[in-house]
């Protein structure tokens, strides 16, 4: 059975074909300047490429491709006046390289800033991690790595793992040193100087220790080491970039602090209050305890760690730090007081 099927494009016309593909919508759309400038922008993937490329592309200002880095050569040719852009991208070296690489490749947007609620791979997981920052918008570890990408001051960071065999390229890095004594591990640094500069070492008990030349991973853009763990501080040195990470202690201190606290905050805003427990020495301490959040003058939104497994649920006043942090949110009133307790440390600390 034949059938017509009529695809409304504005109130004075439509295209009536018996057989309608997105390309030929595309064309319609692409076609006119007045319908062009309406959308705003159109976002290509692949299914919109081939033979209808020609008429769609002709008509736009800006391309952009949703992860698909391998076909900016080959249409930069086609289309050399065209400035192309990646709309939905990944993370990866590669996919950078390919934005830094070409000067008609504008920039990337990234799947994803943040991570989010859903789109989760397994219980209790009940979000997606792709995100540079996790839900309590704390920086994640790739957050630093993307930033030695793409930061035109000198930077350099350090992320690590447990070298246990598992090479899974979506497993996660940490930015600790926190292993067990003698645990083999893996140290990337990443940083935007040359190379060639880059050293590293381990302060100790018995001082300072300098550390074999790392092996520079051409895939990936960063220098790699592997030993055997020992606590301390490491300490990277890259030109004129240097960064470290030390070994973490229990928890002893409780602090919280309003986040942009020079600010006046109105009762149409949301007060968001950082959350840390740190060890004697001021270092975001290796243990996780729960805290707890009373409001006086004002509504508690939520508590959230950024711990994508913590199934604590969000109309509770407690919840578990995660890397030693959470956040509090808080709807003010004209006089909000806020108490943040920890009652394992028997320590609590007031907002006003």
């Amino acid at each position: 059975m034949s059938e017509k099927i009529y695809l409304k494009i504005d109130q004075q016309r439509c295209v009536k074909k018996p057989r309608v593909t997105i390309g030929d919508v595309m064309i319609v759309y692409c076609s006119d300047k007045d319908m062009i400038e309406k959308i705003g922008h159109i976002t290509l993937v692949e299914f919109t490429l081939g033979k209808y490329d020609r008429k769609v592309l002709d008509a736009l200002d800006v391309v952009g491709y949703n992860y698909k880095e391998h076909l900016y050569e080959e249409s930069h040719k086609r289309f050399p006046d065209k400035p192309f852009l990646g709309s939905e991208n990944g993370g990866g070296y590669e996919q950078w390289c390919a934005v830094r690489d070409n000067a008609y490749i504008s920039g990337q947007f990234l799947w994803t800033g943040i991570d989010y609620l859903g789109e989760a791979h397994g219980w209790p997981i009940h979000g997606s991690s792709a995100g540079l920052m996790d839900l309590a918008g704390f920086e994640k570890p790739g957050f630093y790595r993307r930033k030695a990408f793409w930061s035109t001051e000198p930077f350099a960071c350090i992320l690590t793992r447990p070298d246990d065999g598992d090479e899974h390229e979506w497993r996660p890095w940490n930015a600790h040193w926190n292993y067990t004594d003698g645990e083999n591990v893996v140290v990337r640094v990443f940083t935007n100087v040359q190379k060639e500069t880059i050293s590293l070492s381990i302060v100790g008990n018995d001082g300072e220790k300098s550390l074999h030349d790392g092996t520079y991973l051409e895939k990936e853009g960063c220098t790699e080491w592997r030993f055997a763990y020992e606590p301390g501080v490491l300490k990277a040195v890259c030109g004129e970039a240097e960064c470290s990470i030390q070994t973490a202690g229990k928890a002893v201190e409780l602090s919280a602090n309003v986040w942009h606290a020079g600010e006046t905050i109105n009762k149409e805003e949301v007060m968001q209050i950082e959350v840390s427990l740190t060890d004697e020495n001021g270092v975001l301490a290796a243990e996780d305890l729960e805290i707890t959040a009373e409001v006086i003058g004002g509504t508690l939104l939520g508590l959230e760690n950024g711990d994508l497994a913590d199934l604590t649920p969000y109309c509770e006043a407690h919840r578990k730090t995660h890397n030693g942090r959470l956040i509090v949110y808080v709807k003010p009133k004209e006089e909000v007081k806020v108490c943040i307790s920890c009652p394992a440390l028997d320590k609590r600390v007031w907002i006003e």
